[in-house]
């Protein structure tokens, strides 16, 4: 029997299927942008705005555009912090540590306020554990709080929806005794909650309007003063528009 010393090459069964590799192209997309979420303490009762807020940053002067650059100042307002807070749909947390004296209640001219994302804007952060606003605005994606905050003669309005209104004086003076503004906080969204079973979640107001579905107001005093015991006001709920809106709860902790 003769065997030929030459074999016949038999086609490799991976050759078709390197070739369709072979063809293909990477596709590389573009991420989406996006920054860390973010702290912002504010320390400063200046109304001076951030300087750049393409950096993520709460300062009153950095610039990385322009020759030289301009370094922070170390310097972060209200104002800054809350545009900061509202240059991105990321959800931020402004603080405060504004040096004044012991148990001084800090005084912002301006407002604090969220156009877009959404935030924590948390006063009782500050040493007095409250600080005075002219008023505040709430828009932007929802679900922001509102916090320790003292707010004079602007009022609370709420554009948007699943946000949380706690420990905050709105219209009375920052010791809980004295009525100083006639507005209150406006309600236009839906699933919002002013206040809480627990006293640190009281709010203090003398009035509010709901325009709006599922919100829930328990636990407050409206028209009263810290205490509960003395009348500043004949204070005023309102629901104007909207169905399921709780005013009050099954115990005492959470009426009005």
């Amino acid at each position: 029997m003769r065997y030929s010393t030459h074999s016949r090459r038999r086609p490799s069964r991976h050759t078709s299927r390197t070739r369709r590799y072979s063809q293909r192209q990477l596709r590389v997309e573009p991420l989406e942008e996006r920054r860390l979420l973010a702290t912002f303490v504010v320390n400063s009762t200046s109304g001076v705005g951030d300087s750049f807020l393409g950096d993520g940053i709460c300062d009153t002067a950095h610039n990385p555009l322009t020759d030289p650059p301009t370094p922070a100042s170390g310097v972060c307002t209200l104002r800054a912090a809350s545009e900061q807070a509202s240059s991105s749909t990321d959800s931020d947390r402004i603080e405060f540590d504004v040096p004044v004296g012991a148990g001084v209640v800090p005084v912002f001219a301006g407002d604090a306020f969220i156009h877009q994302g959404s935030a924590e804007i948390d006063g009782s952060t500050q040493p007095a554990g409250r600080v005075s606003v002219r008023g505040v605005t709430i828009a932007g994606t929802g679900g922001s709080l509102v916090k320790g905050l003292v707010v004079r003669d602007g009022g609370i309005n709420i554009a948007s929806s699943s946000n949380t209104v706690v420990g905050s004086y709105i219209g009375i003076d920052a010791g809980g005794t004295a009525a100083v503004s006639s507005l209150g906080i406006r309600i236009q969204g839906d699933s919002n909650l002013i206040g809480g079973a627990d006293p640190a979640d009281r709010n203090l107001f003398m009035m509010i309007t709901v325009d709006g579905d599922h919100n829930t107001i328990v636990g407050n005093y409206v028209g009263l003063d810290v205490t509960g015991n003395i009348g500043l006001t004949p204070g005023l709920i309102s629901i104007d528009n909207g169905s399921q809106n709780a005013v009050g709860g099954e115990t005492p902790a959470h009426g009005n």
